[in-house]
């Protein structure tokens, strides 16, 4: 393999990731472009038809089923996100829906109940009270 074959392709690759990056970007303030791929993306990981979608976040309202609060988030292109599908990652089997924090907060916790029930006697009954905070 030569070395002009080489940065050839580099450089086809960056030229192709580029017009990607702007097909995207152009597309994004299309409210129903984004919503068409939100349903084709939560097809593709868990199966659901938009009805389902639209059921399951109907049926919290859109709002987290742990917190109770709307999604607040924002992506780093400063576009707000959409709040979560929670699933068991071990069965698949979808739980509902959560905001980012809440989401990243059961990740954190590895999924482990017994690590959220520890976090939580922590929180409300600390193990050591010996220093007044400032």
């Amino acid at each position: 393999m030569t070395r002009r074959s080489r940065s050839t392709r580099r450089l086809r690759a960056a030229a192709e990731a580029e017009r990607v990056h702007r097909w995207r970007e152009a597309h994004a303030a299309d409210p129903e472009f984004v919503e068409r791929n939100r349903l084709r993306q939560l097809f593709r990981l868990y199966g659901l038809v938009p009805e389902q979608v639209h059921t399951l976040f109907d049926a919290f309202y859109n709002r987290c089923a742990i917190c109770g609060e709307p999604e607040t988030a924002v992506s780093r292109t400063g576009r707000p996100k959409s709040i979560s599908v929670d699933h068991d990652h071990e069965t698949g089997r979808i739980r509902g829906v959560l905001c980012d924090r809440c989401n990243r907060a059961l990740g954190y916790l590895r999924d482990n109940p017994d690590l959220l029930r520890r976090a939580a006697d922590y929180l409300e009954r600390p193990p050591w009270e010996g220093i007044e905070a400032a």
